[in-house]
């Protein structure tokens, strides 16, 4: 074989080679898996997926996309105690204008491999609506990123690495976390607001957990109406200890008058 035949047979293989590989990611890399409801509101049902196969069957490398919508009224998704799910990116409301999308969860484990967005495009709305259980979030907890999104929480744990009730300043978003009961763990978090964008935390019985001293932002966010106490009828609480600041509000309306409206309590303990 001469220099020259192989070389073109080498080119011609890298060729083929690159064909393949760009035809499997477009197939099996960059499907979106959207929730259809046609049997029931079980998530782990193969007929309630417009695509054959579950979420979890679907979770790839970090460096392809695959993502999971909820997009119908139809059977809303419900996670019973017990159960265990899991998919890569979550979408509820992703191009979907017509109604109000909603999720529950009742019990069981909820694995994200990457981001929970609620709220993904304009004029969508969603809401998730958790009242027990365990989520782990491997990226970002964001609320709304172009339309409306509200994150309720009544008990269990969500273990995130960053939360995002809006995803920017120049994203129209309002983006809310009720935070009733249960508690909230991350590593970080981060407001974007704007004349068109409205980020919002609001403890009401929960409790925020957040990783080192950040006294100093929560300080910022409250003056800033980031984070409110029962949507501003009452005060934040705000602790640091052991490596973490906790983030709590106090029921009592009536410290409004010892605190002042900014409500804002600090207590460090050194360990």
């Amino acid at each position: 074989m001469s220099k020259r035949s192989g070389k073109r047979q080498s080119v011609l293989l890298i060729v083929l080679l690159f064909v393949v590989f760009s035809f499997s990611g477009s197939v099996f890399g960059a499907a979106t898996l959207s929730w259809s409801g046609a049997v029931d509101s079980n998530w782990n049902n193969p007929g309630n997926w417009t695509l054959s196969g579950l979420p979890a069957g679907r979770i790839p490398d970090k460096d392809i996309l695959d993502d999971t919508a909820v997009n119908t009224q139809t059977n809303m998704p419900i996670v019973q105690s017990g159960q265990s799910i899991e998919c890569y990116n979550l979408m509820l409301a992703r191009n979907f204008s017509a109604a109000t999308a909603v999720m529950t969860m009742n019990g069981g484990t909820f694995q994200l491999g990457r981001h929970f967005k609620i709220g993904q495009d304009a004029n969508t709305s969603g809401i998730f609506d958790m009242y027990d259980g365990t989520i782990n979030i491997v990226d970002t907890l964001m609320a709304a990123q172009r339309g409306t999104g509200t994150f309720n929480m009544y008990d269990g744990v969500v273990n995130v690495d960053k939360i995002i009730p809006c995803e920017s300043a120049t994203k129209q978003g309002t983006g809310t976390l009720n935070l009733y009961g249960g508690t909230m763990n991350a590593n970080s978090m981060a407001f974007y607001s704007s004349a068109i964008t409205t980020p919002l935390i609001n403890m009401a019985g929960g409790t925020l957990v957040l990783l080192g001293d950040q006294s100093a932002i929560i300080s910022t966010d409250v003056t800033a109406g980031f984070i409110k106490a029962y949507n501003g009828a009452s005060t934040i609480q705000c602790s640091v200890a052991g490596g973490y600041t906790t983030v709590t509000a106090i029921p009592e309306p009536a410290t409004i008058l010892l605190f002042g409206l900014c409500g804002l309590i600090f207590t460090k303990r050194r360990t």
